[in-house]
């Protein structure tokens, strides 16, 4: 009934197993043997199991049991502690021995230290396990280990705070001044808009004066046409109307003058104007971009100053890098001496990838 694989050797087995049970009829004699023979075998497990735990040391049992690091320095503090009070005891005990009458409180001091000493003994014998001390050991190596992975982990975790608040403060300063260009752009750019209708009323208003001026100017000049019509049909000249042709005269004057004011005020509102509208502004974009690339801001410019035999000079180019192929790879060869063969070369029969594309596959028939 029961199989426990150390303890079997401790077993008696020299009984006889029970029989098997047969339900078939009830066996009172039968049962109360198998109860018996359990009850047997229970107390010899028992006994041997109690036996096994006996012969086993209390303090070696509890160095198989994991170390804890503060368990073991409580152990060493109490130790320390224990040692303190032995040396309290024997310089008591000095002191005792100088003294004459001093017999039971000698024993009684000397029973204490040997009790100190005994106790002392066992925690010392307890602290150094070798298993225990090596097993304290690397929990102490596995500890430190992870201080120092938790440190060096901090210290770079500290670091790239550091650098992501660094970051993260020049990005800000980044943002900042560019909210500022474009607050000053936004700003510049309303500026001009509010010139620019400034302007655009300006020229509103002396365009009307201009009108207004033409009409006084052609007022007047219709009526010195009209009056000069009616001196011609009197042939008569009187004071009156000399004075009124020079007031017409200095009339005219006056506002042919302000005509061309106005002329002028409007050609340069005009010409402002015509500057700052969209079509002159990415046309100044494209000049500046010109500037930059080119060097210039003319559409001629960008290929360059060209003289009148450019062609040649880049055929000639063109001639020489061909003479560099058709010259034979020898430097020692005679064409490089005399220079470029004037007569045709006859081509070679296994010609390089160079020449190939240009080799002709069928003859030319000749016409007779």
């Amino acid at each position: 009934m029961f199989a426990h694989g150390p303890l079997l050797h401790s077993l008696d087995t020299s009984s006889m197993p029970p029989p098997p049970i047969d339900d078939s009829f009830p066996h009172p004699t039968l049962l109360e043997q198998i109860r018996v023979t359990d009850a047997h075998r229970v107390q010899q497990f028992l006994t041997a199991t109690k036996a096994g735990i006996d012969q086993h040391d209390g303090k070696a049992c509890r160095s198989i049991v994991p170390v804890n690091i503060s368990t073991y320095r409580a152990e060493l503090c109490e130790a320390l502690n224990v040692l303190e009070n032995l040396k309290h005891s024997k310089l008591v005990l000095d002191d005792l021995l100088q003294e004459a009458e001093s017999g039971e409180t000698w024993n009684e001091e000397l029973n204490r230290a040997g009790q100190l000493k005994e106790v002392l003994g066992e925690l010392l014998k307890s602290l150094e396990n070798v298993k225990r001390k090596q097993s304290l050991h690397r929990k102490l190596s596995a500890r430190r280990k992870k201080r120092a992975w938790l440190k060096r982990r901090n210290q770079r975790l500290h670091a790239n705070r550091l650098a992501e608040q660094t970051a993260r403060t020049q990005r800000s300063q980044e943002i900042a001044n560019w909210e500022a260009e474009w607050k000053d752009r936004l700003t510049q750019e309303r500026v001009a808009r509010e010139e620019q209708q400034m302007k655009t009323l300006i020229l509103t208003d002396v365009r009307r004066r201009k009108a207004r001026a033409k009409r006084m100017l052609a007022r007047f000049e219709k009526s010195l046409h009209l009056h000069q019509q009616r001196q011609n049909v009197s042939t008569v000249n009187t004071q009156p109307e000399v004075r009124f042709d020079a007031r017409m005269y200095a009339l005219i004057a006056e506002w042919r003058g302000k005509v061309d004011e106005c002329v002028k005020e409007e050609k340069r509102l005009k010409d402002e104007l015509n500057r700052q509208s969209t079509g002159n502004v990415s046309r100044r974009r494209e000049n500046r971009w010109r500037k930059v690339l080119f060097g210039t801001a003319a559409i001629g410019g960008m290929f360059g100053r060209q003289s009148k035999d450019w062609w040649w000079q880049e055929l000639v180019a063109v001639r020489r890098a061909w003479d560099k192929f058709s010259l034979p790879a020898d430097p020692n060869h005679p064409f490089h001496q005399q220079g470029t063969v004037s007569t045709w070369n006859v081509p070679p029969e296994q010609p390089s990838p160079e020449w190939e594309v240009y080799r002709e596959t069928s003859k030319i028939k000749r016409c007779s």
